[in-house]
């Protein structure tokens, strides 16, 4: 019978090694004894947090450079770690000696003697690059891929948050005709002009949206009292939506046709209600001859 190969023996690396995988992990180990609040880090770690390690370490300049929000969380999740005996992570957002704001996963746990906590150990990771490019992922996720505006998902959650103070939609006149003409490219071409200047001409908005197709929302702060001077105002802007496009060579014609309703502090609970307002005052305005806006 074959024998069975023996156990391999556990490799220990050298400290040196450590430290450098960990380094170019970006992460470093810390250290801190809670009877006097002494910390004690690697390399990595004062270059996370931008301090110069020929210096003595003072933990009120490091907690320093933590931002207001992450310095809160972090010291409600030590206190709770320290009371209750349980490990800890989360990602902090540090602003280091050099400004540039960078954001750390940090991993912790209690260290106990005789039942009694001594000391935090941990590690601190710089995630900047991974927290860019999540953020970057959701973005695209949010936006339509041809305009470049929020879509529809993205719209709706805005429109659910409740705080803003009117509601513009708009569609394409004659949109149909450029496509069935001209060709999809050409329509496409429309729409993704349309959607740079509806951001140029409503910057101020909360939010701009392509819902699909021609169609478009624009979610706007609250205009007060001067609810017919903004909507003229709005009126003025959408007009210059409907400029024509220049594609091969040619001109593309078409119109905008809008609806707009201002929202009242009862109908916040219901963005539906308000959707259905502006949708009524756009089909009004095309019934009315198009390239216009009505007012709910």
């Amino acid at each position: 019978m074959a024998s069975r190969p023996a156990p391999l023996a556990p490799v220990t690396l050298p400290a040196p090694m450590l430290v450098r995988a960990a380094a170019l992990a970006q992460a470093g180990a810390w250290r801190c004894e809670l009877a006097d609040q002494r910390l004690s880090w690697t390399p990595a770690v004062f270059d996370l947090f931008g301090i110069d390690p020929a210096r003595p370490l003072d933990r009120c300049e490091a907690v320093e450079r933590y931002t207001p929000e992450s310095r809160q969380t972090m010291e409600r999740l030590r206190a709770a770690a320290i009371e209750r005996g349980t490990p800890f992570t989360f990602d902090a957002e540090l602003v280091p000696g050099d400004g540039a704001r960078r954001w750390v996963r940090v991993w912790g746990e209690v260290e106990r003697h005789h039942g009694r906590a001594v000391a935090l150990n941990g590690w601190k990771q710089d995630v900047t690059a991974e927290r860019a490019a999540i953020a970057a992922l959701r973005e695209r996720a949010d936006r339509d891929a041809l305009t470049g505006l929020a879509n529809r998902a993205a719209f709706r959650a805005r429109l659910e948050a409740g705080d803003a103070g009117a509601l513009l939609l708009l569609d394409l006149d004659g949109f149909k005709g450029i496509n069935d003409a001209h060709g999809h490219a050409a329509g496409d071409a429309c729409l993704a002009v349309v959607g740079e200047r509806l951001a140029s001409a409503f910057g101020d908005a909360h939010i701009a949206a392509r819902l699909g197709g021609d169609e478009f929302a624009i979610l706007l702060p609250d205009a007060g009292e001067a609810r017919l001077a903004a909507a003229r105002r709005i009126e003025r802007r959408a007009r210059m939506l409907s400029l024509p496009v220049e594609w091969d060579g040619r001109l593309l014609h078409f119109g905008v046709s809008g609806g707009l309703a201002f929202v009242d502090a009862g109908r916040l609970a219901d963005p539906d209600a308000w959707m259905r307002d502006a949708d009524g005052a756009l089909y009004a305005a095309k019934r009315l001859g198009k390239g216009r806006i009505r007012i709910a």
